[in-house]
């Protein structure tokens, strides 16, 4: 692992874990929202815009416990950027 942070600060209620796999820097934000929220397009662009630009030898990765709109999931496909749902929130209510 190369790095852990937060990019968006202490109210974002998510991390940055970035690590280098052949060659490949990936970025992998992991998000836990509340269970009535999705992940929205603009999140999956701030996300977009915080890689490097580098996109040959660059991965993105978003993850998030509430799933993503539509919209979220398209640009996501369009950027090149793999989405992952988990399945339950990581802290108990």
């Amino acid at each position: 692992m190369l790095s852990v942070t937060n990019h968006f600060g202490p109210d974002d209620c998510g991390v940055d874990i970035r690590t280098l796999r052949e060659g490949i820097q990936w970025t992998i934000r992991v998000k836990e929202k509340p269970p009535d929220a999705k992940v929205q397009e603009p999140e999956v662009k701030a996300f977009a815009d915080s890689l490097p630009s580098d996109r040959a030898r660059t991965g993105g990765m978003q993850v998030t416990n509430t799933g993503y709109t539509k919209a979220a999931e398209d640009l996501a496909s369009k950027l090149g950027i793999h989405t992952l749902l988990g399945d339950r929130s990581a802290f108990p209510p």
